[in-house]
This record gives C-alpha cells, sequence and structure tokens, in this order.
C-alpha cells in the first residue's frame, strides 16, 4: 500500500498579479496549495518601473502584498 499526496503548484501570469486577481484569490481561500512566482516576472515588472510605466510597481507590490498574505495564513 502507498499514500501518495498530492500539492497543486500555481504559477501565475503578470496579469493576474497586476489586476489583483491572485491576491483576492488567495484571502478568499479559493487558492490551496504553493505559489511560484517566477524570476522572470519579478525581472519583468523591475524593467517596467525602469521605464516608467505604472504596471511593474503595481505588480512589484502585489508580490509583496501576496507574500505577507501567505506569511499570515501559514
Amino acid at each position: 500500500m502507498s499514500l501518495s499526496i498530492e500539492k497543486k503548484l500555481y504559477i501565475p501570469d503578470s496579469s493576474v498579479l497586476v489586476d489583483g486577481t491572485l491576491r483576492e484569490a488567495i484571502k478568499e481561500g479559493r487558492i490551496s496549495g504553493d505559489i511560484l512566482i517566477h524570476m522572470y516576472l519579478v525581472r519583468h515588472f523591475r524593467q517596467l518601473m525602469a521605464e516608467g510605466r505604472g504596471e511593474g510597481d503595481i505588480g512589484l507590490r502585489e508580490i509583496e502584498l501576496i507574500g505577507k498574505i501567505c506569511k499570515k495564513m501559514g
């Protein structure tokens, strides 16, 4: 007999970060599992911010907020 425990892994794209969809889904408990924010997205948002585009700042702030929410939730 073997026991298998599956854990879901979510890899979001930039759109769900910028529009706040991912943060809201986490707060509402609709996401269970691990969330992986790819370094490419962090670099992408930093580049946008360097170009003066608001999406960069929004994306980086969302990543920070999501981290804080997840830390609180354990």
